[in-house]
């Protein structure tokens, strides 16, 4: 009897430890098809973080509006305003630098100091320094004045506000400043050509939502804006995928997020991303997913494992309770056997000796 308990408890632990295995190896295989161990993977050693905080004025806030300007075409001086208001409590120098911009895949504007030749030359601003106190504000004129024969197209411009931190006693010193975006339309025939390079996301998710990037690369020699109705549209098994709007600048490529938020429980999709390519044409990208429910199959699993185990473990134990029942049961019939043959054997009676008999004697 000790031998087959022996024998179904390893059996219970090497099923516990085949489960451990199974559930190990599908948790790796999840993490590694959603890109979560790439993420979790160090990539290098980076520097400490410092110890010390520089001092960027906990008091600055400062507000200009708007954050971006479009200069249509038309005539070859145009004038725009700025408004710049000190919202914060201590007051604020002001002085305005023109520079270029250009555009991060990501979205991000770089500002960068004015080229020769560049379009920065074309905008004056009026005043270029101002002091400001808390609550106070300024109008900020800027002239846009073109030049003759300039290539046709938008040609981009970036205005930084910028107040230079006073007093600074470390070796650093940072300037706080708001940039600005203007976008100056020369007439003339403009290129509009945007195209979808590409759109990409897990090959595996077990639900959503499912994260998508899709990639645009604008060839025109104007800007191209995709904001909600106009963006840019998607769709997946009946279910609509939703983009960020952005703008992508000319001859820029650029990278849009996008979330499909409801996919079916199962699948082999085919997620789709379209828009207009500046002509009023559609440009479509697409890439496919396969959808699985991971995480509920791995539930399934362990309870059915587990009901399994527990029905295993009950059915054993009733057959050892049997079995030690029966064995006691036999064993208490061999010994009422026992003790019936021994008193038995005790009441029987003795056996009278016979008494021989007498010879017979002759007359």
């Amino acid at each position: 009897m000790q031998v087959q308990k022996t024998g179904h408890n390893a059996r219970v632990w090497w099923a516990l430890a085949a489960l451990a295995i199974l559930l190990a190896l599908l948790g790796l295989f999840y993490l590694y098809s959603t890109g979560a161990l790439n993420q979790a993977i160090p990539k290098g050693i980076r520097p400490p973080a410092a110890s010390s905080k520089p001092d960027t004025g906990a008091k600055f806030s400062m507000t200009v509006s708007p954050a971006r300007i479009v200069i249509p075409q038309g005539a070859a001086h145009q004038e725009v305003t700025y408004v710049v208001s000190d919202s914060g409590a201590e007051d604020l120098a002001v002085t305005v630098v023109t520079g270029e911009i250009s555009q991060r895949p990501d979205g991000g504007v770089v500002f960068a100091p004015a080229a020769r030749g560049s379009a920065a030359a074309w905008v004056t601003p009026s005043p270029r320094t101002f002091s400001l106190k808390p609550g106070e504000s300024q109008s900020v004129l800027v002239a846009v004045d073109i030049p003759t024969n300039p290539d046709a197209g938008d040609h981009q411009v970036g205005l930084t506000f910028l107040v230079p931190i006073q007093g600074s006693a470390g070796n650093v010193n940072i300037n706080r400043g708001i940039g600005t975006q203007m976008l100056i339309a020369v007439p003339g025939p403009v290129v509009h050509d945007v195209s979808f390079g590409g759109l990409t996301g897990p090959w595996f998710a077990d639900g959503g939502p499912i994260p998508l990037t899709l990639t645009v690369t604008n060839r025109g020699t104007v800007h191209d804006d995709y904001y909600d109705p106009t963006g840019v549209q998607g769709s997946a098994s009946g279910g609509r995928v939703a983009f960020n709007d952005f703008s992508v600048l000319r001859e820029t490529t650029r990278t849009v997020a996008g979330t499909w938020g409801n996919p079916p429980l199962l699948c082999w999709c085919t997620v789709r991303a379209y828009g207009d390519n500046g002509n009023g044409g559609t440009v479509i990208a697409s890439t496919r997913v396969f959808v699985f429910p991971f995480r509920i199959l791995v539930g399934l699993l362990v309870a059915s494992v587990g009901l399994y185990l527990a029905r295993t473990e009950l059915r054993n134990r009733g057959q050892v309770r049997a079995a030690t029942a029966r064995a006691e049961l036999e064993a208490k019939l061999e010994e009422a056997r026992r003790a019936g043959f021994e008193e038995a054997a005790r009441v029987q009676p003795k056996p009278r000796a016979r008494r021989p008999k007498p010879p017979k004697t002759g007359d």
